[in-house]
């Protein structure tokens, strides 16, 4: 199964909140710990284009943390949604996508984030290493890819 990549702007990274430790006491994995810090924080919607892997355990996350999931037609619309969520109320905007041509397409949302300092998480599959050096199917340096586009550092957890 591939791991969950984080990308974040304006420091919105995966210690959004010390009251997380409230809701998920012993996450069974990293799926459950993302959603429950994100419910911490105030998430109350997540939008997104799923690719698979471990997207799909983050979406059962969300559903079982009380968060609810907006699937879009697009990358780049469910983009612009978790801004507009995160300029309108007091949680940063979530955005889930898929590796590869999923994170790639999420580029002008992800600029309007970083531009206009609209607190937002990207959330993305990634290939581990192991599987990245066995597949040649939509592997790119993510973490890399979206630095160069923000001008931040993207971190990387699990």
């Amino acid at each position: 199964m591939t791991t969950a990549a984080m990308c974040s702007i304006n420091s919105m990274v995966m210690n959004i909140g010390r009251d997380a430790q409230d809701l998920v006491k012993t996450p069974s994995s990293p799926a459950e710990a993302i959603a429950g810090r994100l419910r911490a924080a105030g998430v109350a919607r997540a939008y997104g284009f799923p690719g698979g892997g471990s997207n799909l355990a983050l979406i059962e996350a969300f559903a079982a943390a009380g968060i609810r999931w907006v699937l879009t037609h697009t990358e780049t619309g469910a983009g612009f949604m978790a801004c507009a969520e995160a300029e309108v109320g007091d949680a940063p905007g979530v955005l889930v996508v898929g590796n590869g041509p999923g994170l790639t397409s999420a580029v002008n949302a992800v600029a309007h984030a970083a531009l206009d300092r609209v607190p937002l998480v990207v959330i993305s599959d990634r290939y581990t290493e192991a599987e990245a050096a066995t597949t040649g199917h939509q592997v790119l340096d993510q973490r890399r890819s979206e630095e160069r586009r923000v001008g931040k550092e993207c971190r990387s957890r699990w």
